[in-house]
């Protein structure tokens, strides 16, 4: 009897703990996070070399790091490239006219336990000053040179992090999407703002 209890006291002390590890948000680890990219950039007219007054980012998923990504998103680049409205949209739909981010994930191996956490990603993305992503996939991309200055960037990201120490799930995913949002945010400065 007193082993069955000892037992049952056990497996419910387990089942909080993994709980706790999934559910909440807390981390006492040490992270290793490595990032490239490639960029091409796309202008028609000239430019001007400044961020845009509003845009919308689209993340092409719904899983709880598409989540956090969109708002690390959102939060980087009104505060670092002092956008003044930055929305996020749940579908890209008709943006003609508009600055539009867009984001796809991709390649997303991962692995999550509460001492150790391992991603490896892929994100490509696509700017667009006048809300026309029809080129995103073309190779080469063709401009209209009657259009208004217009400037285009996509890109690749690849995203490899280790992190070890005591970590919950949603920590962890929220530690990945800072890193890939600030990473966004610093090629969108470089090709949007800098000379």
């Amino acid at each position: 009897m007193q082993r069955t209890v000892l037992g049952l006291v056990i497996l419910l002390l387990v089942g909080i703990l993994a709980a706790a590890f999934w559910w909440l948000d807390f981390h006492a680890a040490r992270s290793e996070t490595q990032a490239e990219h490639v960029l091409e950039t796309f202008t028609a007219g000239e430019p001007e070399k400044a961020p845009p007054a509003r845009l919308k980012v689209y993340v092409a998923d719904t899983d709880g790091f598409a989540e956090a990504l969109r708002a690390a998103l959102v939060s980087d680049l009104q505060q670092d490239l002092a956008i003044g409205r930055v929305e996020s949209v749940d579908t890209i739909g008709e943006q003609a006219g508009r600055p539009v981010l867009v984001v796809e994930l991709d390649n997303r191996k991962i692995t999550c336990t509460p001492v150790y956490g391992s991603r490896r990603m892929t994100a490509h993305i696509a700017y667009t000053s006048n809300g026309d992503l029809s080129w995103r996939d073309k190779s080469p991309v063709r401009m209209d040179s009657t259009d208004a200055p217009t400037i285009w960037v996509r890109g690749e990201f690849e995203i490899n992090d280790t992190t070890w120490g005591l970590i919950s799930h949603r920590w962890y995913l929220r530690h990945l999407a800072k890193k890939l949002a600030a990473e966004v945010t610093r090629a969108l400065e470089s090709q949007l703002i800098s000379p």
